[in-house]
């Protein structure tokens, strides 16, 4: 039975030297079970044109909450801002997903070690 399209979010990560990456995050179960696949990335991925490769590195998962929050890290690790929410379909860990963002705007990534790619 496919599975009903789960939650993903990107999050700016402004951190205490100045510097940002953006957290791009997956819900891969649905409550109560959920944890959130964690992907660095150094660009965000909406608007990303067909063709667009950015660099990409695998976190440890992140707790729910993240799917919502906005303000300050504890640990003063900086802050995190939303800038994209949507849903996907596909398997993260396989490395393929359909993402509908909340503009509607649908694209379609290539997920792999080291970097995604967009390839619809």
């Amino acid at each position: 039975m496919d599975m009903p399209p789960l939650q993903t979010v990107v999050l700016r990560h402004d951190t205490p030297d100045g510097s940002f990456h953006f957290d791009w995050l997956f819900a891969v179960d649905e409550p109560p079970a959920m944890k959130l696949v964690c992907l660095r990335l150094e660009s965000t991925p909406q608007g990303a044109e067909v063709g667009r490769r950015i660099r990409a590195d695998r976190l440890a998962d992140h707790r729910t909450l993240y799917l919502n929050y906005e303000g300050p890290i504890s640990g003063n690790r900086g802050s995190v801002t939303r800038v994209a929410t949507g849903r996907y379909e596909g398997d993260v860990e396989v490395g393929r997903v359909r993402v509908t963002w909340e503009q509607h705007d649908v694209q379609e990534w290539l997920i792999r070690d080291g970097d995604v790619e967009r390839v619809r």
